[in-house]
């Protein structure tokens, strides 16, 4: 059993991965070999929001996702999101997978009004 520092150590260590793209990309190597490939590409591509020749509404469409890095990206961006005219929290879930490493949420405001279906 942990003790109370314990559990907070371990929560705080995984707050600090999951803010750190460079400390997530320390572990590229772990990645399976598919997942790998992918994060090499958003790695070496630096801090950027788009694919170079997106097309499509950003972040709506499979051809201009919204770049994210690997899985813990997904869950720390969707976090973070609100709603514009009331800053209601998001509630998400993963629907499925698109094309490659492309994930697909639906995303729903804490209010229950359904607002995208997004990859």
């Amino acid at each position: 059993m942990l003790t109370v520092k314990e559990y907070t150590k371990r929560l705080d260590d995984a707050l600090t991965f999951l803010n750190d793209v460079e400390l997530q990309n320390e572990y590229i190597e772990d990645f399976p070999q598919f997942m790998t490939d992918y994060a090499r590409e958003r790695h070496a591509m630096g801090e950027v929001d788009t694919w170079p020749n997106a097309t499509g509404e950003f972040g709506r469409t499979p051809t201009n996702p919204i770049l994210v890095n690997e899985t813990w990206g997904e869950i720390t961006y969707l976090s973070r999101l609100v709603t514009t005219d009331d800053g209601q929290r998001m509630i998400f879930h993963r629907l499925g997978s698109g094309a490659g490493a492309l994930d697909i949420f639906e995303l729903v405001s804490e209010g229950g009004l359904h607002l995208a279906q997004d990859a």
